[in-house]
């Protein structure tokens, strides 16, 4: 089975749990990750590693902030990953509706370009080659046209980025790191799994 937005330790909880009680242990964890927001690097990937479960990155292009069509003065997104009248797009406001993100994309969008690639091209190559994912692990990618998809297939497909784009990348990603969500929920969430083991 698989596990989401749990902290480090709460997976290392589960699966000795599962382990004492004889349980299937979990084999996969679906994660949030991309170029600028990676704070699973710290402890969850390394957790995951160390137990043998697999990690699914979601939202590899920050829910669309990285193909480069938003700015931060937008207020109305009408169906879109952001509109601020839905409840998702409530969600991922507070994630990434930050002024240092839209800096980061700025400049990240910038040296792409001058290698004659596109922001969202960039993101995903920099996820398959560039990220802390190994073998075991995998991509969730979403589109809106068949089209969409081949492109992001595609684009998976392609070598490793040019150094300069790693970099400018990096430079990015320690622009907004003081502002990354959290790769997990709320501090319930983490009282809930004490209280659970403890009854176990």
């Amino acid at each position: 089975f698989g596990l989401s937005n749990f902290t480090a330790w709460q997976v290392t909880l589960i699966h000795q749990l599962c382990k004492q009680k004889g349980y299937i242990l979990p084999t996969v964890y679906q994660g949030m990750y991309n170029a600028i927001t990676r704070d699973v690097v710290r402890e969850l990937l390394p957790c995951l590693k160390a137990l043998n479960i697999a990690f699914y990155a979601y939202n590899p292009i920050a829910g669309g902030l990285l193909s480069g069509r938003y700015n931060f003065e937008q207020t109305e997104q009408d169906g879109s990953r952001f509109d601020a009248k839905t409840g998702f797009g409530k969600i991922y406001r507070q994630r990434y509706w930050n002024n240092l993100f839209f800096e980061s994309v700025e400049k990240m969008t910038k040296v792409a370009k001058e290698h004659n690639l596109t922001l969202i091209e960039s993101a995903l190559r920099w996820m398959t080659h560039h990220s802390g994912l190994g073998p075991q692990d995998g991509i969730i990618i979403g589109a809106s046209s068949l089209a969409h998809l081949e492109s992001n297939l595609n684009d998976l497909e392609k070598g490793p980025l040019p150094k300069e784009v790693v970099e400018a990348f990096d430079e990015a990603w320690e622009h907004v790191r003081v502002a990354c969500p959290a790769y997990f929920k709320d501090a319930a969430s983490a009282a809930e799994t004490s209280a659970a083991s403890k009854k176990a």
